[in-house]
């Protein structure tokens, strides 16, 4: 995987060769988001768990 900027400057993943998978690589960059993202003091996965009805 490599970063390819976009027309604003932004950085995208992409791959290098057409056969190469870059899944894995976009799941981890992902998840790494949502760790810093910040608490919005929405509760926890028990809270969603006990009551998965979002309104």
């Amino acid at each position: 995987m490599v970063g390819r900027p976009d027309r604003c400057g932004n950085l995208y993943p992409t791959k290098q060769r057409p056969e190469q998978k870059i899944d894995a690589a976009v799941a981890l960059m992902v998840a790494v988001g949502r760790a810093m993202a910040e608490d919005a003091g929405e509760g926890d996965l028990v809270d969603f768990l006990h009551n998965p009805v979002i309104a």
